[in-house]
């Protein structure tokens, strides 16, 4: 069994994330502008998740691009980081 943590960050402007773990997940609320991560959008409400076998570890760099809209740039970054 692998021990795990799960961290949270809060992303307000357009900047670069190094993944860094064996899972991420990419959330915009309902009153958040649609954003592109790497060139794939997510519009609000939507999420998207990027989750790698066990014994794998994501070291990629995702650029996160805000699109114009009614509501605020949000985005919430879920991490789950194997703890050695």
């Amino acid at each position: 069994m692998q021990r795990v943590r799960t961290t949270f960050e809060f992303v307000g402007q357009n900047s670069s994330i190094t993944a860094l773990s064996k899972a991420i997940t990419f959330v915009v609320p309902s009153t958040g502008n649609p954003c592109r991560v790497n060139g794939f959008p997510i519009n609000a409400g939507d999420s998207l998740e990027i989750s790698l076998d066990e014994d794998d570890l994501d070291v990629t760099n995702y650029d996160v691009f805000f699109d114009s809209g009614t509501g605020s740039d949000e985005l919430y970054v879920i991490r789950v980081i194997r703890v050695d």
